[in-house]
């Protein structure tokens, strides 16, 4: 008996004992502080430019390329004559042979199979490569197209044509959606592909010339362009033909945004323009710029930093989220 007692006894101190041991808190870590981040960023004193035409050359096409053909100088003005260094290269979305998609089209009067500043009048020789035919296959392969014309010909048929400092632009003009084998490539594919090919999202834009609602709506088309950022209009109205110009004038300006590497801290951000004799330039905040929370990103707007210049961004960076 008074050894089931003790027993007894000695369990429930134990228990006893175990509940009322005093709880130690343990106290979360203090987060990390913000630290000092300065981003150099510099206006190119040329800028170079890539830009990628995939025309679709199925049998509906024929009165949209001889539009394209029409109006090109809108877009290609912006480009002749300037500083700038361009190429300008058009590839359609024929999937047949499979071997030949991406394949950029001969170009007469160049050297190479794209426009750049030495070929012989380039704005002609635009607008005879742009009459792609419309013997290509009803199945539209405009993703594959650029998928493998600026990740697997670049090493041979392309050679080239895709320089590591230049920005690059892809546009796309066609009357059907995207039809491309997702055994290639399929739309998140491509948008993740195509995403980290810069992380400034300025200087690669998927573009398009689609239709944007109806049966024929690009719908693929138009999420890559949502997804990577870019421009359009609806090939089935005129007013597509005013997109030219915008493009142009859009891919040959000096650029007029500068994304941070980091997440600033709030109203830590000072930038300084600086030229190059080491001069700092007159641009105000809020006058000749400012801080855009959903680009992250320095926006000019009344002018832009002049070529060659730097702008010196500093700010608080918030420290990233520890990976799970």
């Amino acid at each position: 008996m008074r050894s089931s007692i003790l027993l007894l006894l000695w369990s429930g101190g134990c228990a006893s004992d175990t509940n009322l041991r005093p709880r130690i808190p343990v106290e979360d870590p203090a987060p990390p502080l913000p630290e000092p981040q300065t981003d150099w960023i510099v206006q190119p004193d040329r800028q170079t430019v890539d830009v990628l035409w995939v025309i679709d050359d199925s049998g509906s096409m024929s009165n949209d390329q001889e539009a394209l053909a029409e109006h090109i100088p809108a877009f290609m003005d912006w480009f002749v004559g300037s500083a700038l260094d361009f190429h300008v290269g058009i590839t359609t979305t024929d999937a047949s042979p499979i071997d030949e998609l991406g394949v950029l089209r001969s170009i007469g009067g160049s050297a190479h199979p794209w426009i750049d500043p030495d070929t012989e009048d380039p704005i002609e020789a635009f607008r005879r490569a742009a009459i792609v035919g419309t013997d290509g296959t009803s199945s539209e392969a405009g993703l594959g197209a650029t998928y493998l014309g600026l990740a697997v010909r670049t090493r041979d048929a392309n050679a080239g044509f895709l320089r590591e400092h230049a920005s690059l632009h892809t546009i796309v003009i066609s009357d059907e959606d995207d039809d491309t084998d997702p055994d290639l490539i399929d739309a998140q594919e491509f948008a993740d592909w195509y995403g980290q090919l810069d992380p400034q999202p300025d200087r690669r834009t998927f573009n398009t010339i689609v239709a944007t609602g109806g049966a024929l709506a690009g719908h693929t088309y138009l999420s890559v362009r949502s997804a990577v950022g870019g421009t359009g209009a609806d090939i089935r109205h005129d007013a597509w033909i005013q997109i030219l110009d915008e493009l142009g004038r859009w891919m040959t300006s000096p650029k007029t945004t500068f994304y941070l590497s980091q997440q600033p801290a709030h109203d830590t951000v000072v930038v300084e323009v600086i030229d190059q004799g080491g001069e700092t330039l007159p641009f105000v905040e809020g006058r000749d710029y400012g801080y855009d929370p959903t680009l992250n990103a320095i926006s000019f707007w009344r002018t832009y930093p002049p070529p060659a210049s730097t702008v010196r961004i500093d700010y608080l960076a918030v420290p990233r989220a520890p990976a799970p």
